[in-house]
């Protein structure tokens, strides 16, 4: 069954097509041209990322997100997305007073002691 069609899709569809083409530097001079820049010394190896731990393309690896809250208890909650095989996200629960104890020995590990 055949339903009419609103106008104003109709105006929309119609103003889409009059639009004109982007212009490109070439074709209209108050467009700056987009400076090129060199791609990284470094040659391009012709075959993809491998994803494993030895691939020096990889500089950045998957990692599930995180939240960090206090709850009901005033503990704080350490809470990791569940990966696709888990059922439910793991999760740390730390006192209060253990916070300096758990911030002095992640700080070890970021200044590389």
């Amino acid at each position: 069954m055949n339903k009419p069609v609103q106008t104003s899709l109709l105006d929309c569809a119609m103003a889409r097509l009059s639009t004109p083409a982007p212009q490109t530097p070439e074709q209209d001079p108050q467009i700056e041209p987009v400076a090129k820049t060199q791609p990284p010394s470094r040659p391009s190896t012709p075959e993809p990322a491998r994803w494993g731990v030895d691939d020096p393309d990889v500089i950045i690896r998957s990692q599930p997100a995180m939240a960090v809250y206090e709850n009901v208890y005033g503990a704080i909650v350490i809470r990791q997305e569940a990966s696709l095989y888990e059922e439910d996200d793991p999760y740390v629960v730390v006192q209060q007073a253990n916070l300096p104890a758990l911030i002095a020995t992640l700080k070890q590990y970021l200044s590389g002691a």
